[in-house]
């Protein structure tokens, strides 16, 4: 039980950036990709950098 609720827990997580970037790459120019891109990305990538031990 525990591990399919940790399964749910993991897809959930990782679903908002999926859809963050798909959603991004329909509605935005080729143009303009780039820039948003990296902004999407950026709070992405803080939590995991955040939890890092000194």
């Amino acid at each position: 039980m525990l591990l399919a609720v940790r399964f749910m827990q993991a897809f959930g997580a990782s679903v908002g950036s999926v859809l963050g970037t798909a959603i991004a790459r329909e509605a935005i120019p080729p143009k303009d990709r780039g820039r948003v891109f990296s902004t999407i990305t950026i709070p992405n990538a803080k939590p995991p950098l955040s939890a890092v031990e000194s």
